[in-house]
């Protein structure tokens, strides 16, 4: 069989694409935060992702029906910890947390994912990637806090942090997971899957939701949001970086993580119209060389 376009990828040019993905969920989630509620959001999202894979993957979910029934309790716990439970709580994180506070947290991922990995399955990374983590933490740190570590002290924990640590805690697990997904399902008939089910699950929610709240009207702002979040927050980035670890790990691929924040600076210097500095310059470099050092620690997980 000819390989996709995805295996003729290299793992870390598709966990760079994640990267920037995400960044721009994160950018976009909070320039959006008033036009909808969170559950509103995730859920569209799923629904419009959902509407453009069912031409492409539903005769595959018909013919692995079988597979489906015998797999279903991983398929469940991943359509809820990923569709269900990950997006909408990171929407909510953005309507209580600064743009600050959320880069500092999402480059904690790759620890969430090192705990996920001892948990289940009693594996540590070698030195030489956890040297790695922390170099690139330091850069990532060092942007964060524009060039002054003491800014950070003032970095007061709130609502929101807390929310998104619990979206972070979630997916290291989700990461770890993974490897047990259906291994048959091909990557669009994995995303179709779980993002019926968790939108199955979120559809109560969904009403929910809006009989308690003030639904505001939709405006293009929040369309054009959705189909950014559908295209490639959801349906790209979930391609990508499931692909990048069943090639490489979750643990090893988790260390990309540091570039969301690299790539939300950019992101504002683009659309906020701010000028880049040094300690852009220097966190990017130390960002890159740990990336670097980690990705020759010597731990892969083969693809089943």
């Amino acid at each position: 069989m000819r390989p996709s376009i995805l295996d003729r990828t290299s793992p870390a040019t598709l966990l760079a694409l994640t990267s920037l993905f995400w960044a721009g969920n994160m950018v976009i989630g909070r320039a959006v935060a008033g036009a909808m509620s969170p559950i509103a959001l995730a859920y569209w999202r799923w629904v419009i992702v959902i509407a453009m894979l069912a031409p492409f993957c539903w005769r595959e979910v018909v013919a692995r029906r079988a597979l489906l029934l015998r797999s279903w309790r991983i398929v469940l716990l991943l359509s809820v910890m990923s569709t269900g439970l990950y997006n909408a709580l990171t929407y909510w994180s953005l309507h209580y947390t600064t743009a600050t506070n959320t880069t500092l947290l999402n480059s904690t991922i790759p620890i969430w994912v090192m705990v996920a990995s001892w948990i289940l399955l009693r594996h540590l990374p070698p030195a030489r990637a956890l040297l790695g983590f922390l170099i690139s933490l330091v850069g990532v740190l060092f942007i964060v806090a524009r060039g002054h570590p003491s800014a950070l002290f003032t970095l007061a924990p709130n609502v929101g942090d807390l929310i998104m640590l619990i979206a972070l805690f979630l997916w290291g697990f989700y990461a770890v997971l993974l490897r047990y997904r259906p291994g048959e399902l091909s990557p669009l008939g994995y995303v179709f899957v779980t993002g019926v089910v968790g939108t199955l699950i979120a559809t109560p929610f969904f009403f929910l939701d809006r009989a308690l709240s003030a639904a505001p009207d939709l405006s293009w702002q929040a369309l054009t949001a959705i189909g950014y979040f559908a295209l490639f927050s959801s349906l790209a980035a979930t391609l990508c970086y499931n692909n990048a670890i069943d090639r490489i790990g979750p643990v090893h691929a988790s260390l990309f993580i540091h570039l969301v924040p690299l790539f939300g600076s950019l992101l504002a210097i683009a659309f906020l119209d701010e000028r880049p500095g040094w300690q852009h310059l220097l966190g990017i470099a130390l960002i890159l060389s740990g990336i670097l050092l980690a990705r020759r620690a010597a731990f892969v997980v083969p693809r089943r």
